[in-house]
Protein backbone atom coordinates (compact mmCIF):
# COMPACT_ATOMS: atom_id res chain seq x y z
CA UNK A 1 0.00 0.00 0.00
CA UNK A 2 1.23 3.35 -0.85
CA UNK A 3 2.73 4.98 2.39
CA UNK A 4 0.26 7.92 3.91
CA UNK A 5 1.30 11.50 4.36
CA UNK A 6 1.45 14.92 2.70
CA UNK A 7 4.55 14.86 -0.18
CA UNK A 8 7.20 18.01 0.14
CA UNK A 9 5.83 20.77 -2.66
CA UNK A 10 8.18 20.68 -5.59
CA UNK A 11 10.76 23.52 -6.10
CA UNK A 12 10.12 25.84 -8.62
CA UNK A 13 12.61 26.33 -11.90
CA UNK A 14 14.68 28.86 -11.84
CA UNK A 15 15.05 30.52 -15.71
CA UNK A 16 18.45 31.88 -16.60
CA UNK A 17 19.76 33.67 -19.04
CA UNK A 18 18.22 33.16 -22.96
CA UNK A 19 15.42 31.37 -20.82
CA UNK A 20 17.16 28.31 -20.26
CA UNK A 21 15.81 26.57 -16.65
CA UNK A 22 18.63 25.62 -13.98
CA UNK A 23 17.97 23.62 -11.32
CA UNK A 24 17.16 26.02 -8.33
CA UNK A 25 17.02 23.36 -5.37
CA UNK A 26 16.73 19.85 -4.93
CA UNK A 27 14.89 16.97 -6.44
CA UNK A 28 11.24 16.39 -5.01
CA UNK A 29 9.93 13.00 -5.05
CA UNK A 30 6.55 12.02 -6.92
CA UNK A 31 4.81 9.48 -5.42
CA UNK A 32 5.49 6.38 -7.90
CA UNK A 33 9.21 7.24 -7.17
CA UNK A 34 10.46 8.99 -10.10
CA UNK A 35 12.31 11.72 -10.13
CA UNK A 36 10.40 15.27 -10.23
CA UNK A 37 12.58 18.42 -11.61
CA UNK A 38 12.22 21.93 -10.14
CA UNK A 39 11.10 23.32 -13.54
CA UNK A 40 8.54 20.44 -14.17
CA UNK A 41 5.94 21.66 -11.58
CA UNK A 42 4.70 24.83 -10.62
CA UNK A 43 4.87 26.24 -6.76
CA UNK A 44 4.35 29.28 -4.94
CA UNK A 45 8.05 30.26 -3.91
CA UNK A 46 10.57 32.04 -5.65
CA UNK A 47 13.47 30.78 -4.33
CA UNK A 48 17.13 32.35 -5.55
CA UNK A 49 19.69 29.87 -7.49
CA UNK A 50 21.79 28.39 -5.37
CA UNK A 51 25.40 26.20 -6.13
CA UNK A 52 26.49 25.31 -9.51
CA UNK A 53 23.19 27.33 -11.13
CA UNK A 54 23.99 30.07 -9.93
CA UNK A 55 27.98 30.09 -11.45
CA UNK A 56 26.54 29.06 -14.55
CA UNK A 57 24.10 32.26 -15.05
CA UNK A 58 27.09 34.57 -13.87
CA UNK A 59 29.41 33.39 -15.62
CA UNK A 60 26.65 32.83 -18.60
CA UNK A 61 26.15 37.11 -18.37
CA UNK A 62 30.08 38.10 -18.07
CA UNK A 63 30.49 35.67 -21.49
CA UNK A 64 28.34 37.68 -23.32
CA UNK A 65 29.58 40.83 -21.93
CA UNK A 66 32.87 40.06 -23.12
CA UNK A 67 31.99 38.79 -26.82
CA UNK A 68 30.27 42.67 -26.96
CA UNK A 69 33.16 44.27 -25.37
CA UNK A 70 35.72 41.67 -27.64
CA UNK A 71 33.69 42.79 -31.10
CA UNK A 72 33.86 46.37 -30.16
CA UNK A 73 37.70 46.38 -29.60
CA UNK A 74 38.23 44.71 -32.69
CA UNK A 75 35.97 47.11 -34.45
CA UNK A 76 37.74 50.03 -33.62
CA UNK A 77 41.16 48.51 -34.36
CA UNK A 78 40.48 47.83 -37.93
CA UNK A 79 38.66 50.62 -38.51
CA UNK A 80 41.85 52.56 -37.09
CA UNK A 81 45.14 49.93 -38.47
CA UNK A 82 43.20 47.56 -41.11
CA UNK A 83 40.70 49.33 -42.78
CA UNK A 84 41.79 49.60 -46.78
CA UNK A 85 41.89 52.99 -48.64
CA UNK A 86 38.52 53.73 -50.69
CA UNK A 87 38.46 52.46 -54.69
CA UNK A 88 38.48 55.12 -56.22
CA UNK A 89 37.91 54.45 -60.06
CA UNK A 90 38.98 56.97 -61.89
CA UNK A 91 36.32 58.71 -65.22
CA UNK A 92 36.92 57.12 -68.26
CA UNK A 93 38.00 60.31 -70.90
CA UNK A 94 37.69 59.68 -74.33
CA UNK A 95 39.94 61.74 -76.27
CA UNK A 96 38.79 62.41 -79.95
CA UNK A 97 41.44 63.58 -82.62
CA UNK A 98 40.37 66.67 -84.75
CA UNK A 99 40.48 66.16 -87.99
CA UNK A 100 43.74 67.86 -90.10
CA UNK A 101 44.67 68.63 -93.71
CA UNK A 102 45.40 65.66 -96.26
CA UNK A 103 48.12 67.85 -97.22
CA UNK A 104 51.27 70.24 -95.79
CA UNK A 105 49.54 73.80 -96.10
CA UNK A 106 51.40 76.99 -97.39
CA UNK A 107 54.51 78.16 -95.12
CA UNK A 108 54.99 81.53 -96.08
CA UNK A 109 58.48 83.17 -96.26
CA UNK A 110 59.54 85.88 -93.89
CA UNK A 111 56.23 86.44 -92.79
CA UNK A 112 54.62 89.08 -90.45
CA UNK A 113 53.98 89.21 -87.30
CA UNK A 114 50.48 89.50 -87.96
CA UNK A 115 50.48 86.87 -90.56
CA UNK A 116 52.52 84.61 -88.41
CA UNK A 117 49.58 85.05 -85.87
CA UNK A 118 47.33 83.23 -88.36
CA UNK A 119 46.48 79.71 -88.01
CA UNK A 120 47.95 77.49 -91.26
CA UNK A 121 45.17 74.59 -90.69
CA UNK A 122 41.29 74.40 -89.02
CA UNK A 123 39.93 71.53 -89.10
CA UNK A 124 40.52 69.33 -92.31
CA UNK A 125 41.51 72.55 -94.13
CA UNK A 126 44.84 73.56 -94.95
CA UNK A 127 46.24 77.31 -95.90
CA UNK A 128 46.76 77.30 -100.05
CA UNK A 129 47.54 80.93 -100.52
CA UNK A 130 47.91 83.96 -98.52
CA UNK A 131 47.82 87.33 -100.62
CA UNK A 132 48.22 90.17 -99.47
CA UNK A 133 45.42 92.73 -101.18
CA UNK A 134 43.94 95.86 -100.33
CA UNK A 135 39.92 97.01 -99.28
CA UNK A 136 38.12 93.63 -100.01
CA UNK A 137 35.61 92.68 -100.07
CA UNK A 138 33.86 96.74 -99.82
CA UNK A 139 34.84 99.10 -102.02
CA UNK A 140 36.75 101.20 -99.58
CA UNK A 141 37.72 100.19 -96.30
CA UNK A 142 36.32 102.20 -93.97
CA UNK A 143 39.50 102.85 -92.06
CA UNK A 144 43.02 103.22 -92.29
CA UNK A 145 45.01 99.68 -91.26
CA UNK A 146 48.12 98.46 -90.88
CA UNK A 147 47.85 95.29 -93.08
CA UNK A 148 45.50 93.28 -94.84
CA UNK A 149 45.56 89.46 -96.20
CA UNK A 150 43.03 87.29 -97.98
CA UNK A 151 43.64 83.64 -96.99
CA UNK A 152 42.46 80.95 -98.87
CA UNK A 153 42.01 77.32 -97.52
CA UNK A 154 40.34 73.98 -98.82
CA UNK A 155 39.96 70.95 -97.83
CA UNK A 156 41.63 68.68 -100.67
CA UNK A 157 38.34 67.81 -101.92
CA UNK A 158 36.68 70.61 -103.28
CA UNK A 159 35.77 72.42 -100.07
CA UNK A 160 37.15 75.84 -99.76
CA UNK A 161 37.00 78.56 -97.01
CA UNK A 162 38.45 82.28 -97.39
CA UNK A 163 39.31 84.34 -94.50
CA UNK A 164 40.26 88.21 -94.63
CA UNK A 165 42.50 89.40 -92.01
CA UNK A 166 42.94 93.27 -91.44
CA UNK A 167 44.95 94.55 -88.87
CA UNK A 168 44.57 97.88 -87.70
CA UNK A 169 46.65 100.83 -86.07
CA UNK A 170 43.92 101.33 -82.65
CA UNK A 171 40.99 100.16 -81.59
CA UNK A 172 38.87 102.49 -82.02
CA UNK A 173 39.66 101.93 -85.99
CA UNK A 174 38.97 98.25 -85.83
CA UNK A 175 35.66 98.77 -84.12
CA UNK A 176 34.59 101.78 -86.85
CA UNK A 177 34.99 99.17 -89.53
CA UNK A 178 33.57 96.52 -87.95
CA UNK A 179 30.38 98.55 -87.47
CA UNK A 180 30.58 99.81 -91.04
CA UNK A 181 30.69 96.21 -91.77
CA UNK A 182 27.82 95.56 -89.98
CA UNK A 183 25.28 98.86 -91.57
CA UNK A 184 26.24 97.34 -95.03
CA UNK A 185 25.41 93.62 -93.98
CA UNK A 186 22.30 94.79 -92.34
CA UNK A 187 20.73 97.41 -95.32
CA UNK A 188 21.79 94.24 -97.33
CA UNK A 189 19.23 92.08 -95.66
CA UNK A 190 16.71 94.30 -94.90
CA UNK A 191 16.61 95.03 -98.49
CA UNK A 192 16.28 91.38 -99.11
CA UNK A 193 12.98 90.81 -97.45
CA UNK A 194 9.49 91.38 -98.88
CA UNK A 195 8.75 94.94 -99.71
CA UNK A 196 12.70 96.10 -98.24
CA UNK A 197 13.83 99.43 -99.10
CA UNK A 198 17.06 99.57 -101.08
CA UNK A 199 20.61 99.35 -99.31
CA UNK A 200 21.68 102.23 -97.59
CA UNK A 201 25.34 103.72 -98.97
CA UNK A 202 28.35 103.16 -97.23
CA UNK A 203 29.31 105.69 -94.25
CA UNK A 204 32.23 107.12 -95.67
CA UNK A 205 35.87 107.37 -94.19
CA UNK A 206 36.19 109.31 -91.58
CA UNK A 207 39.43 110.32 -90.03
CA UNK A 208 37.64 110.49 -86.51
CA UNK A 209 35.27 107.68 -86.64
CA UNK A 210 32.92 107.36 -84.40
CA UNK A 211 31.19 104.08 -83.24
CA UNK A 212 27.35 103.61 -83.77
CA UNK A 213 25.01 102.08 -82.28
CA UNK A 214 24.52 98.19 -82.96
CA UNK A 215 21.45 97.55 -85.10
CA UNK A 216 18.06 95.87 -83.58
CA UNK A 217 17.64 92.67 -84.72
CA UNK A 218 17.53 92.34 -88.14
CA UNK A 219 15.96 88.98 -90.08
CA UNK A 220 19.24 87.06 -91.69
CA UNK A 221 21.52 88.30 -89.35
CA UNK A 222 23.01 86.48 -86.05
CA UNK A 223 25.11 88.40 -83.49
CA UNK A 224 27.53 86.61 -81.38
CA UNK A 225 30.49 87.66 -78.98
CA UNK A 226 34.01 86.92 -79.47
CA UNK A 227 35.65 85.38 -76.09
CA UNK A 228 39.55 84.90 -75.42
CA UNK A 229 40.01 83.04 -71.99
CA UNK A 230 36.52 83.62 -71.16
CA UNK A 231 37.02 87.99 -71.44
CA UNK A 232 35.46 89.55 -74.22
CA UNK A 233 37.86 90.85 -76.88
CA UNK A 234 34.97 91.87 -79.81
CA UNK A 235 31.94 91.21 -81.36
CA UNK A 236 30.80 88.93 -84.08
CA UNK A 237 28.12 88.61 -86.94
CA UNK A 238 26.44 85.99 -89.58
CA UNK A 239 24.92 86.18 -92.20
CA UNK A 240 23.86 83.69 -94.88
CA UNK A 241 23.30 84.13 -98.53
CA UNK A 242 24.13 83.40 -102.56
CA UNK A 243 27.40 84.89 -103.66
CA UNK A 244 27.81 85.17 -107.64
CA UNK A 245 31.35 85.73 -108.83
CA UNK A 246 32.82 85.03 -112.45
CA UNK A 247 35.02 82.03 -113.47
CA UNK A 248 37.29 82.62 -116.31
CA UNK A 249 36.99 80.48 -119.29
CA UNK A 250 40.16 78.79 -119.87
CA UNK A 251 39.67 78.75 -123.60
CA UNK A 252 39.63 82.89 -123.78
CA UNK A 253 35.76 82.75 -123.87
CA UNK A 254 33.75 84.86 -122.15
CA UNK A 255 33.66 84.11 -117.87
CA UNK A 256 30.93 82.13 -116.84
CA UNK A 257 28.77 83.41 -113.78
CA UNK A 258 28.65 80.79 -110.61
CA UNK A 259 26.21 81.04 -107.80
CA UNK A 260 26.96 79.64 -104.26
CA UNK A 261 25.16 79.79 -101.22
CA UNK A 262 27.24 80.69 -98.65
CA UNK A 263 28.01 82.13 -94.62
CA UNK A 264 29.94 84.62 -94.19
CA UNK A 265 31.05 85.33 -90.36
CA UNK A 266 32.51 88.93 -89.70
CA UNK A 267 33.94 89.46 -86.32
CA UNK A 268 36.27 91.89 -84.10
CA UNK A 269 39.40 90.30 -81.64
CA UNK A 270 40.89 93.94 -80.37
CA UNK A 271 42.38 95.58 -83.35
CA UNK A 272 41.86 92.86 -85.87
CA UNK A 273 38.71 92.61 -87.65
CA UNK A 274 38.19 89.20 -90.14
CA UNK A 275 35.94 88.25 -92.75
CA UNK A 276 35.45 84.04 -93.21
CA UNK A 277 33.71 82.92 -95.70
CA UNK A 278 32.83 79.22 -96.30
CA UNK A 279 29.99 76.65 -96.77
CA UNK A 280 26.98 76.70 -94.04
CA UNK A 281 27.15 73.34 -93.42
CA UNK A 282 30.86 73.65 -91.97
CA UNK A 283 31.69 77.32 -91.00
CA UNK A 284 30.37 76.68 -87.63
CA UNK A 285 33.16 74.36 -86.99
CA UNK A 286 35.48 76.57 -88.69
CA UNK A 287 35.03 79.60 -87.12
CA UNK A 288 35.09 77.70 -83.53
CA UNK A 289 38.36 76.49 -84.33
CA UNK A 290 40.14 79.26 -85.71
CA UNK A 291 42.43 80.05 -83.36
CA UNK A 292 43.93 83.44 -83.32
Amino acid sequence: MPSSGSLPAPTEAKRGLFGISWLGGRKADTRDGTSLSSGAASGDGDEPSTGIAAFFERASVLLVLGLFALIGVGAGVYLMFFRPDPVVIPPVVHNIALPTPTFSPLTVTDPTAFLSSLPKTDLKYGLRTAESTVMRPVAVWPSRFAEEWLLTYDDGAGGTMTVQAVQHYKLEAATFAFQHLLDDATAEARAAQPGGASPAPAPSPSSSPSVSPSPSAVAGIVMGTVSVNNAAVGKSFTVTKDVTESVPDPAGGEPTKVTHHVTVVTWQNGTAVFVMTADPAVIGDLFTEYGI
